[in-house]
């Protein structure tokens, strides 16, 4: 008999289904024909024993799994889809395992039931402890005082220490350790220990990086804080580099350890006719990002403190510190940023031109090109039949380039100049998603109180 389609079916029939899987192989059932495990699967139970199940029963798990995350849209912004597939599995085992197979199916039905949604309903109540993820990360040439992003604090990995040391996060010995180490001095061999194991830890996830950027996580499982944390980290890092002329190029030096580790090179080598004609040596990255005095920092930090404010908003709602009075516009603003951050380490100029057009776009409400038109017109004040750009390209036409063939045809597969180069459109996409970025950050500092992305198309916006 054709069974119906996983969305259309109901809790009760998904249980129904798994107590009559399990009681198939309780009899004797061989494995599914088209398994994709050497060994049948399992779920662990908590007294050490495991409960045999088969690729049919994990399908259907996941498809409960599905069904509560529909229903629950907290699950899904607190818990990777792996980490809650876990404590779905565990909340089935444990009730399986202790039932008779054998008894009145529709009985067995309701106890799986309660007793699945009574175990999750535990699990889910559970507040997650707040977590504070630290990435070592290259700044500036020279160090300068900390940069607050709402939940995110970039700071010198010294005022690092002293606050983990006040903190009594490290003893005083490992504080010293560490601090000699970072002055370039060696260090003795330390006995094992819990102390020693986060000295080793530390000097390990920060390396030979300068700065420390710490991001403050709520209500998130593990996985999940790591995932929000580490863009939310990467995005700072973007916005910063919003303060300079050319953020791709800031973002050459700027960066985490988490992403690029210790590697700032690119090597190759070239045969010609089938012989070794040379090796290229390129440098990837830069070891740190742009010049500036920390006086001329604290100027420019000062200066462009409602930027930060706007940005760090963003991050309270996406890392669970706070909520945001409005949501829509943040949502908006974030994934801006989020592509931006993407399209300026990307290396294809043509995709970061592709990346470049969904971050105007986001802010532009999905409004496709008439959107981006009327965002552009509105805050950066452009005429769009009049030029833009000095070789007398307008906004019309910048807009059909980047959007019409860059974005729409590249993604629809009918690019047929994918091959050409791209990097003059990428430069410009670039130019002008800082500006809107910028802009658009600006006139949320002064509007807080309205939350309609349709505003942002409009020159005066709303009346709050």
């Amino acid at each position: 008999m054709a069974r119906r389609r996983t969305g259309e079916v109901t809790k009760d029939e998904l249980i129904g289904e798994i107590v009559d899987e399990l009681l198939a192989i309780s009899r004797g059932a061989p494995a599914a024909e088209n398994s994709l495990w050497s060994m049948p699967p399992s779920i662990a139970l908590e007294d050490g024993r495991s409960l045999l199940i088969n690729d049919r029963i994990e399908l259907l798990l996941t498809s409960y799994q599905r069904i509560l995350e529909q229903n629950d849209a907290g699950i899904a912004r607190s818990y990777s889809r792996k980490e809650f597939g876990k404590e779905v599995a565990k909340a089935f085992g444990a009730v399986l395992a202790s039932i008779d197979l054998d008894d009145d199916r529709a009985e067995n039905i309701r106890t799986v039931k309660a007793a699945v949604g009574h175990s999750l309903a535990e699990t889910t109540a559970q507040s997650q402890p707040a977590r504070d993820l630290v990435f070592g990360c290259d700044l500036f040439a020279k160090p300068v005082a900390a940069i607050e992003i709402g939940p995110v604090r970039i700071e010198d990995r010294s005022e690092w220490l002293d606050r983990m040391a006040a903190l009594a996060a490290f003893s005083p010995v490992a504080a010293r350790r560490i601090a000699r180490r970072w002055s370039g001095l060696p260090i003795r061999r330390r006995k094992g220990s819990v102390d020693s194991m986060w000295e080793r830890t530390a000097l390990d996830v920060i390396g030979e990086c300068r700065t420390v950027c710490t991001v403050s996580v709520r209500s998130m499982s593990p996985r999940m804080a790591e995932a929000r944390a580490s863009t939310a980290a990467r995005m700072s890092l973007a916005a910063v580099s919003l303060l300079w002329q050319k953020p791709s190029d800031a973002l050459r030096g700027i960066g985490l350890a988490y992403d690029h580790g210790r590697k700032h090179h690119r090597e190759t080598i070239v045969l010609v006719d089938g012989k070794f004609g040379a090796s290229n040596h390129t440098l990837a990255r830069l070891p740190h990002g742009p010049m500036i005095e920390a006086a001329r920092w604290k100027d420019h930090y000062e200066h462009y403190t409602w930027f930060f404010d706007v940005i760090g908003e963003t991050f309270s709602e996406y890392l669970h510190v706070a909520s945001s009075s409005r949501p829509r516009m943040m949502n908006a603003l974030f994934l801006s940023l989020w592509w931006f951050q993407q399209a300026c380490v990307e290396h294809s100029p043509l995709l970061a031109s592709v990346k470049h057009a969904a971050a105007i776009e986001a802010l532009a409400g999905g409004q496709e090109k008439q959107g981006i038109v009327d965002l552009l017109t509105a805050r950066l004040s452009f005429d769009r039949k009049r030029q833009t750009f000095k070789d007398g390209t307008t906004l019309d036409q910048f807009i059909e380039q980047l959007y019409g063939v860059a974005r729409s045809q590249t993604l629809h597969g009918t690019n047929v100049r994918h091959a050409e180069d791209w990097s003059q459109l990428a430069a410009r996409s670039e130019h002008i998603a800082r500006l809107a970025l910028r802009s658009v950050t600006h006139w949320l500092s002064k509007h807080p109180g309205i939350d309609d992305p349709a505003a942002l198309r409009t020159a005066d916006g709303p009346a709050e």
